[in-house]
């Protein structure tokens, strides 16, 4: 993790991809509820990130100084818990569910590439 991670803010809402990839399939909305900091985090989650960036470590930083935790729309009824990326994005881990990775458009970057792409009915350009 470097300087330049923008580190989002409860009440924000921000684009979220499921499995970081930009399809309109894929496209959900995430609004942060909570973050914690790192040292107050419980165990279990701790441990869970550690998994992820031992068996992931071109994609979670081995360190993040907050859990970010989402409601994501229509995706699931538990929270998204967000952690910072090696390239100062935000994905989420499998936590507490395994098919719950995805990434967290905090910059715009992503919704860029997808209107670039996609028309507003999220068909091909």
């Amino acid at each position: 993790m470097t300087r330049n991670l923008i580190i989002p803010n409860v009440g924000e809402t921000f684009a979220f991809f499921d499995d970081g990839k930009i399809k309109p399939t894929r496209k959900y909305t995430a609004t942060v509820v909570k973050k914690i900091p790192f040292k107050e985090e419980s165990k279990e989650v701790v441990s869970v990130w550690k998994e992820h960036v031992a068996g992931n470590p071109n994609l979670y930083a081995d360190k993040t100084p907050y859990f970010v935790y989402c409601s994501v729309q229509v995706y699931d009824e538990d929270l998204c818990i967000f952690v910072a990326t090696t390239d100062n994005k935000w994905f989420s881990i499998d936590y507490p569910h395994f098919w719950m990775s995805g990434a967290l458009d905090i910059d715009g970057s992503m919704m860029e590439k997808y209107n670039e792409w996609y028309d507003s009915e999220g068909a091909l350009k």
